[in-house]
């Protein structure tokens, strides 16, 4: 919390030293804001809190009942000296203490900085460097506030990288974008799970590896693209459709085999791979992804690692109420049976405010592990507010 303070008065004092003689602005969109009316130098605070209530019904385990504070965001930006330099920050606040995470969004602790960097646009291209999310995955990408259901799906959530500290060249054309970055990749490594995943916040904080994590991504868009938000919420009267592909190299990853928290292979090379699609037009929506990861391990045979999902919706009113749906399939160790997990959601979504920004969601999960044929039903009702 210091630490967010302290970036928190650095930048207001700069942006207002510098913006001393010149006229200026307070106001507020999206967020609270100080901007000078030269355009040169913004400020502007935000915060987003998502209360969930989940009931779990669940095999082998007792049954949940629990009202969560599953997201609790604070987050500034802007830019300074010229709209070209741009910095921003983000904290989260979400503390959830129940045994059994599934449906949350892996945030257990008090608070964290999630999200802290600077980045330079010219023109069509830009630099990032910092920490922030690695761009693998379109749907970790995508803002949390921005998805079409209350929880992402396990595929996703299973092979994401998490938060890392590196660096990220991006581009943009007229009908393709590129990202190209590396990071420090930090931290044990496990194969996807539902239940296992350690690498997802902050992971190279406490990196003593030597290998780096390079990444690639490649956007087409034909028409135009469909973005980072799920879901056809502007209803749009032209066809959006975009396919995107994602490589990452991680070296010499210190590994946990049998998820106790210990390493137990040294050295890993993982190569994953993921294939996004998505179509938006006219309150309907469809995208789906595909997953895939090689772990090179020293001293045992390599292990493949697949899974997937595709989700679709519509909205029944424009803009205000859409139901939706999505299967998903994860299978973390190829070589090994009855180690699968399904999962079938079904959502019902109220945009109180037309967008994203103020909804209220209720969805239906069902997770079938093979693993001692453990079947769990889940019911989520989430209410966001974005400040």
């Amino acid at each position: 919390m210091k630490i967010f303070v302290i970036i928190s008065i650095i930048f207001t004092t700069t942006t207002f030293a510098h913006a001393q003689s010149e006229t200026a602005s307070t106001g507020y969109k999206d967020g609270f804001y100080f901007q000078t009316d030269d355009g040169n130098f913004l400020f502007k605070v935000g915060s987003r809190i998502n209360t969930l209530y989940s009931y779990g019904k669940l095999e082998n385990e007792p049954n949940v009942s629990s009202l969560d504070l599953a997201h609790a965001k604070l987050y500034f930006g802007g830019h300074a000296f010229n709209k070209t330099i741009q910095f921003y920050a983000q904290s989260a606040f979400a503390q959830n203490t129940r045994s059994n995470p599934l449906g949350l969004q892996n945030e257990n602790t008090a608070f964290s900085l999630e999200d802290y960097y600077v980045r330079g646009n010219y023109g069509d291209v830009a630099l990032q460097m910092g920490q922030f999310k690695v761009p693998f995955s379109k749907q970790y990408m995508i803002y949390s506030g921005n998805l079409q259901f209350a929880t992402r799906s396990i595929a996703s959530d299973a092979f994401q990288f998490g938060r890392d500290r590196g660096v990220l060249l991006t581009g943009k054309k007229t009908w393709l974008s590129y990202m190209l970055g590396f990071f420090n990749g930090g931290s044990q490594m496990t194969m996807p799970s539902i239940s296992n995943l350690t690498n997802s916040q902050n992971i190279s904080n406490d990196s003593n590896g030597q290998g780096l994590m390079y990444i690639a991504r490649l956007s087409v868009f034909p028409q135009r693209p469909t973005g980072f938000s799920e879901g056809d919420v502007d209803f749009n009267e032209a066809s959006r459709i975009e396919w995107g592909t994602s490589v990452a190299l991680d070296q010499n990853r210190d590994f946990d085999t049998d998820f106790n928290q210990s390493l137990d292979e040294p050295k890993t090379n993982t190569l994953s791979v993921s294939s996004d699609f998505s179509y938006l037009r006219r309150g309907f929506s469809l995208q789906g992804e595909f997953y895939y990861r090689n772990n090179h391990f020293q001293s045992i045979s390599d292990v493949h690692s697949i899974g997937f999902y595709a989700q679709t919706g519509y909205f029944i009113m424009p803009r205000s109420f859409e139901i939706a749906a999505r299967y998903a399939w994860l299978d973390p160790n190829h070589n090994t049976g009855n180690d699968q997990s399904r999962e079938i959601s079904g959502v019902l979504n109220w945009y109180i405010s037309n967008n994203h920004k103020h909804k209220m969601q209720w969805q239906y999960t069902n997770v079938h592990q093979d693993v001692a044929s453990k079947n769990d039903h889940w019911f989520h009702w989430m209410v966001q507010l974005t400040i």
